[in-house]
């Protein structure tokens, strides 16, 4: 075998031993440093670059499981061969105890010296390979890390368990972060940071079992879009994430698209919204109402739809003119919006009628929403300090029934309503 680059450092107290073997060891290593007993091989440890330790076990002022104690301490994975004469059971459960690599009996078979020898030398340069690899990696890493702390985008690196394991320099800022450390410690996961909003895409969107990168490559790039708070501006930013894989990481581009977006945004919300109220408008339930349909019902909750028509409106305008009429309407959408919860829908459907959406359990469910909404909307105060009641009607809507049949029931719910002398509530049951 031809000598190595390797140092070895060989521990023995007899000094004719040593010699002899020391010329066997100079066919094999670069350095072989030679120590009379344990308390000398430990100074040389401590200043030389050692990559195999060779000793004896009896040594005089450092004995040679000590000598291994105290290395193994310092390094763990530095291959030890023990050589001695002693074969006893204490020191082989002591050998193993230290995890030494192997334990040769003396006196010395050099056949088994070299076998044993090239065995450790292989490791060893195997392990050398795998570092080189690993360093010429680390400075690819390095390399590409700073390549993508030059980006103006914010790009994110994730592992296949979509844990976060870079974040370049335009994130860390955007997010007020020094580092990816902190970045981890104040938000736990950026998804979390994502705005629940029905124009982007959140982790409220993730179907269960199902991770939320998986979701979003399921997404239509006109879906991968988020919305974040800037913490630094304490603005909403809209971004569009692309995404792109090579082996396990996962590479997410963060691109701000917030100023084109948002005119998109309040373009369409000027489509799908009455201009005077804020409500929805017709064309959006008409557009809309399966999404909705879909979203509201599962095995516990059901489509619950009411129509709700302002008492005696007509007298409001003959009265006090249309501009009080106008502030009546706002104001009747302002106490319904107050009142009702953040999953429900309010849609102008006419004048003084709006279609009211709520995701409920039953028709008593639907019954007692919608009179406390009454009784809500009879004790506020409108423009002028006019005091106003409603009738409602109300139904749920049932599976595969056609949605102009379940408008027309609630229609005929709230005919019965005001037939009944108004501010009332009344359901009819499929």
């Amino acid at each position: 075998m031809n000598k190595t680059d390797f140092s070895i450092l060989y521990a023995e107290d007899d000094q004719l031993v040593s010699q002899m073997l020391s010329s066997v060891l100079e066919d094999y290593f670069k350095n072989v440093y030679a120590a009379k007993d344990g308390q000398e091989a430990l100074e040389i440890y401590e200043k030389e670059q050692i990559d195999i330790v060779l000793t004896d076990i009896r040594m005089p002022n450092l004995n040679g499981m000590e000598l291994i104690k105290t290395i193994r301490e310092k390094n763990k994975d530095i291959p030890i061969i023990v050589c001695s004469a002693h074969n006893d059971t204490q020191y082989l459960l002591e050998s193993i105890q230290y995890k030494i690599d192997r334990y040769i009996i003396k006196p010395i078979d050099l056949d088994i010296l070299e076998e044993v020898l090239e065995k450790t030398l292989d490791l060893l340069n195997i392990k050398k390979k795998i570092e080189k690899l690993q360093e010429k990696v680390s400075k690819q890493n390095d390399f590409l890390h700073m390549v993508l702390n030059t980006q103006a985008t914010m790009i994110a690196l994730f592992n296949k368990n979509c844990e976060l394991t870079f974040a370049n320099k335009t994130l860390l800022d955007f997010y007020l972060s020094e580092n990816l450390e902190e970045l981890k410690k104040e938000y736990q996961a950026i998804e979390k940071t994502f705005i629940e909003n029905d124009n982007y895409f959140h982790i409220g969107k993730v179907k269960e079992n199902e991770n939320w990168i998986e979701s979003l490559k399921k997404a239509t790039p006109s879906e991968r879009i988020v919305s974040i708070l800037c913490h630094k501006t304490m603005g909403i930013k809209a971004f569009k994430i692309t995404i792109a894989q090579h082996e396990e990481t996962i590479v997410l581009t963060f691109t701000d698209i917030s100023e084109t977006f948002l005119k998109q945004l309040q373009l369409k919300d000027k489509t799908i919204h009455d201009k005077l109220t804020g409500a929805f408008n017709r064309e959006y339930f008409e557009d809309n109402y399966e999404k909705l349909i879909s979203k509201f019902v599962d095995e516990t909750y059901s489509f619950g739809i009411a129509i709700l028509d302002i008492d005696y409106f007509k007298n409001v305008n003959d009265t006090y003119g249309h501009d009080v009429g106008d502030n009546i309407l706002v104001d009747f959408v302002k106490i319904i919006k107050k009142y009702s919860r953040m999953d429900d829908y309010l849609i102008r459907w006419g004048g003084e009628e709006f279609i009211f959406i709520l995701k409920i359990k039953n028709y008593t469910d639907l019954e007692i929403s919608l009179e406390k909404l009454r009784k809500n909307i009879e004790n506020s105060n409108f423009s002028k300090n006019i005091k106003l009641t409603c009738s409602c009607g109300g139904t749920i809507h049932s599976l595969n029934e056609d949605i102009k049949d379940t408008i027309k029931r609630a229609d005929e719910a709230l005919y019965n309503a005001k037939s009944a002398g108004r501010n009332k509530v009344i359901i009819k049951e499929f």
